[in-house]
């Protein structure tokens, strides 16, 4: 189960979506639309977020087989940290609890990152070149020789900027 992320699917009636993870602040929370980023702001498009419910909660409901995906993204750098200590204050402890769940809010997003469908990768089969992965993704694998790589290369294939590109991880050959 993922720690810091749910996704629903629209199905053109329903507006609240319940939040299976805790968050600092709701700006730590993101929503997306088939992976357009909305906006937390009342009205048509957008939605909100209801403390008491823990529901994000859309002005119109997201439609049929829309991909919702919720996640949390906490600040990770001391400049960016919803805490701050100064020289000659006093720490409270509503500020070390906060920065107690920072750390751990990290440590699962990092997590929930690494983890496909398994908590490793598991190359288990020899093939040509797979097909170009979505932007954004990647794809690694192990070649069989007839297409990128030699036999027993392990190669990944990136897209990003609408630009594709395959690298060898390990040179078997070599």
């Amino acid at each position: 189960m993922a720690l810091s992320y749910v996704d629903y699917t629209g199905d053109n009636s329903e507006t609240e979506f319940s939040l299976t993870f805790d968050y600092i602040k709701q700006a730590h929370v993101t929503v997306q639309e088939n992976e357009v980023t909305k906006t937390n702001a009342a009205g048509a498009g957008n939605y909100t977020i209801n403390e008491t419910t823990k529901k994000v909660v859309f002005g119109t409901a997201p439609g049929t087989s829309v991909r919702i995906h919720i996640f949390r993204t906490t600040p990770n750098t001391i400049a960016t940290s919803s805490i701050a200590f100064t020289k000659g204050s006093g720490i409270r402890e509503q500020e070390l609890d906060n920065l107690q769940k920072e750390d751990l809010y990290i440590a699962q997003e990092i997590q929930d990152s690494l983890k496909g469908t398994h908590d490793y990768l598991l190359v288990n089969e020899r093939s040509s070149d797979p097909a170009n992965p979505s932007e954004g993704q990647f794809v690694i694998w192990m070649s069989d020789g007839t297409g990128a790589g030699d036999d027993g290369d392990i190669m990944i294939k990136i897209q990003a900027g609408a630009v594709v590109k395959t690298k060898t991880l390990v040179d078997y050959s070599a």
